[in-house]
């Protein structure tokens, strides 16, 4: 007498992958339209905070402009800042050295 096999046929496979609820997305146009309506929102909301995201940075970027021509000694202070700077990490950043 002959056992079934626990290892699936071929033609099973094919069956199983061919069931209602998982068929290929580009064989049927309603899953497509449907698969369509479920990423939209998603992409619309990655969309507003892309362009969110750029807003902010583009503001920012014009402040910071502003302020600079308005202040132009500030520029002249920018090596003595970074020397501060160099300064408290050489004596009080011994502990991030080693990095992460």
């Amino acid at each position: 007498m002959h056992e079934p096999s626990s290892i699936p046929s071929q033609s099973s496979k094919t069956t199983v992958s061919n069931q209602v609820g998982h068929e290929p997305v580009a064989s049927n146009p309603l899953r497509i339209f449907i698969e369509l309506l479920r990423w939209i929102p998603i992409a619309a909301l990655i969309g507003v905070m892309a362009g969110t995201a750029s807003a902010i940075l583009l503001v920012s970027l014009a402040y910071a402009t502003n302020v600079r021509e308005a202040h132009i000694w500030v520029v002249a202070l920018l090596p003595i800042a970074g020397l501060a700077v160099g300064v408290l990490y050489r004596y009080l950043g011994a502990s991030v050295e080693a990095g992460n």
